[in-house]
């Protein structure tokens, strides 16, 4: 992990997010116990945590406890030197997203600091940065072809479709075969629910 930019003492703000995916229900509290665990390691307070647990990273659209943090910095009395992030990932997806708000926030004095991407703190920093926020962006474009390539095959091939059907068709399972480990892989077919 990068070396602290905070003072020893100083206090520090946390921001924590996860997409929501399945695999992803414990992430926030892991984030959590790993940045509590490198603030006692710098002698660092954390004073303030906020949270988006389910919320997607491309846009900060509904991220409430995401714009609570903006609005703390914001406030002329905030006594925390700068926010701690598990990755730069965990705090936008979205490139311009991403560099308005750390911009924002450095230009009112406060560090912005990523304990698992080491980028030092220097104008050349800057350029990993950028090159992270673009490999972020591009996560997030790639992700969106492959799900839609994986509904158009499983509609295609199975008549499958994600989501809550409309009024008028109830959902029917559907095995389209094993996942890797073995289990049962399903998924659903909209059909006309005759009770509706």
């Amino acid at each position: 992990m990068p070396a602290s930019p905070f003072p020893a003492g100083a206090s520090v703000a946390a921001y924590l997010r996860d997409s929501g995916g399945d695999e992803q229900d414990l992430s926030v509290d892991q984030q959590r116990a790993e940045i509590e665990k490198w603030c006692t390691v710098n002698q660092l307070e954390l004073t303030q945590v906020f949270t988006d647990a389910t919320a997607p990273g491309s846009s900060t659209v509904g991220r409430t406890g995401f714009q609570r943090m903006i609005h703390h910095f914001h406030e002329p009395n905030c006594s925390e030197k700068g926010i701690i992030l598990w990755k730069f990932s965990r705090f936008a997806r979205q490139i311009d997203d991403s560099q308005f708000y750390r911009a924002d926030l450095r230009r009112r004095g406060f560090i912005v600091h990523s304990i698992n991407d080491n980028i030092p703190d220097t104008i050349d920093g800057r350029i990993y940065e950028a090159m992270i926020d673009w490999m972020n962006a591009r996560f997030l474009e790639d992700l969106s072809m492959d799900v839609k390539r994986g509904i158009h095959h499983n509609l295609k091939k199975y008549g499958t479709l994600p989501g809550s059907p409309p009024r008028g068709f109830k959902r029917e399972s559907v095995t389209l075969g094993s996942r890797r480990d073995g289990a049962p892989h399903t998924a659903s077919k909209w059909v006309p629910d005759p009770d509706t």
